[in-house]
């Protein structure tokens, strides 16, 4: 062959092959949508770094080359985001309105200082990535203050308590009413909000096993089984929402649901209310709270036998799960001796738990079990590295997880991020009760969420760390 047109060949392949790179080297933006979400002024000054360092891989809202339509790069392209976005989807918890999860800023913080993040292939098309040192500062320095926002009782960004992930709990239920307290505790272990008087709140969420019920899945009116493991209480005043698939917003919504699930409680609230109503001791204690200013015990209606009293118009669903709710809220384990230890406390672990707790940070399992909880604040994919469900066999409706609420097939197979405060207590695990074995539990999570196959003695180091986050509760260890 000529060697002009050798050359001429060579020297076309040569401009293609840069005509990728070089196409990638412009400044990129969001997609309106995504963008236009994005409320908190932190996050709004820093969506150009985002726009070019993470969202071709994390974001549907990536602007993508004029190579990914081409049949080869196209598939290539859309099995690495599917991949990316199953570890992190940004869309959900970092272009959000307000602030972003606490996972979000983990998972940023952990590619920030480790620099894993972009990988190598993308490197290779995409010249200009990377994070420079200023912007790592930057960066850092903003995911503290958004952290001093997100956790109750940390006010100042440079708190060095705030640096990593997890962060001590601190108690902020001080604040709260004392009578409110004091009468959501009274209703979280009342039987009258079940139809047949023989359930409470605290007979799935005891207090005294780990604020669950060491089941399965609960057992409801009618001797019925439920689809799913009940949850620990304690903590759950951190969940960016409630139940395994979020479909409560917050505590007061997750207090009304279980009343009226003809599997759980299986009554109504209409019923509940009017008979509680003729409680004329208990009506007084939800009057001296809820009650108008100035009321007094004295403006009870007599009880006439054989006559119904009538219903305060205070005394309603919204007043009596807004009371549970608050109870709720004061249900927190700090003090456990890992939160010790980060606060300074040298001997409050032993030297396997210090090792187990090293093992976990270097897998990034504290990118999800982040915060003050140690979880709850992200829905992630339940097998992110491998197939957890067909492994396990027998699927279950629940098995969909968030995608039930939102109907979204991104959100198949997505959980809330269970909280790890108190999990050595709080047995059986994940949201199928699987298995009520801890070693098993952190061999499952290794395997399905981070591709690791650990050994023994690793195992039984993290189980140490684990152990070493049992709380307490009203100053005294939490029991199992």
């Amino acid at each position: 062959m000529d060697k002009k047109i050798i050359g001429g060949l060579g020297a076309g392949v040569l401009v293609l092959a840069l005509a990728f790179p070089l196409s990638n080297m412009g400044a990129r933006t969001l997609e309106p949508a995504p963008a236009s979400r994005v409320t908190h002024p932190a996050l709004q000054a820093n969506l150009d770094f985002y726009a070019n360092s993470c969202v071709d891989c994390h974001s549907d809202a990536a602007e993508m080359p004029f190579y990914a339509s081409f049949p080869l790069a196209s598939g290539m392209i859309e099995e690495h985001r599917e991949e990316a976005m199953a570890f992190w989807d940004a869309d959900r918890e970092l272009f959000v309105s307000g602030l972003p999860s606490e996972a979000a800023l983990a998972k940023i913080q952990q590619v920030l200082e480790t620099g894993a993040m972009p990988p190598a292939s993308y490197k290779a098309l995409h010249w200009n990535a990377g994070v420079s040192p200023a912007e790592k500062d930057s960066q850092l320095s903003m995911i503290r203050a958004l952290r001093a926002e997100l956790s109750p009782g940390y006010d100042d960004p440079n708190d060095p308590l705030l640096a990593r992930s997890i962060m001590p709990i601190v108690d902020t239920s001080g604040s709260l009413d004392p009578a409110k307290i004091e009468l959501g505790r009274k209703l979280y272990h009342d039987t009258r909000l079940s139809v047949d008087n023989t359930l409470s709140c605290a007979s799935c969420h005891g207090l005294d096993m780990g604020g669950s019920d060491e089941a399965v899945s609960s057992t409801g009116v009618e001797d019925q089984k439920g689809p799913i493991n009940s949850p620990t209480v304690f903590n759950s005043v951190y969940a960016v929402a409630q139940f395994w698939d979020g479909r409560a917003d917050d505590l007061q919504a997750q207090a009304a649901g279980p009343v009226e699930n003809p599997m759980e409680m299986g009554d109504k609230w209409d019923d509940v209310v009017v008979e509680l109503a003729q409680d004329p001791v208990f009506v007084a204690e939800f009057m001296a709270v809820y009650g108008p200013e100035g009321w007094t015990a004295e403006q009870l209606p007599e009880v006439v036998e054989g006559e119904p009293l009538a219903t305060p118009a205070e005394l309603t669903a919204e007043a009596l799960t807004d009371a549970i709710a608050v109870f709720e809220m004061t249900l927190v384990t700090p003090n456990s001796p890992f939160d010790r230890w980060l606060k300074g406390e040298t001997d409050a672990m032993s030297a396997d738990a210090i090792a187990g707790w090293e093992i976990f940070d270097a897998k990034g399992c504290d990118t999800c079990h982040a915060g003050q909880a140690m979880g709850q604040t992200s829905f992630e994919k339940m097998g992110v590295t491998g197939d957890y469900f067909a492994a396990r066999g027998n699927p279950t409706d629940v098995d969909k997880g968030r995608m039930g609420v939102t109907e979204d097939p991104a959100d198949m197979h997505r959980f809330k991020v269970p909280t790890l405060r108190n999990v050595a207590v709080s047995w059986p695990y994940f949201h199928d009760g699987a298995t009520r074995d801890l070693d098993q539990a952190v061999r499952t999570m290794a395997t399905y969420q981070r591709e690791h196959q650990l050994a023994d003695d690793e195992v039984t180091k993290v189980v140490a760390f684990l152990e070493s986050l049992t709380g307490e509760y009203k100053g005294e260890p939490l029991d199992g």
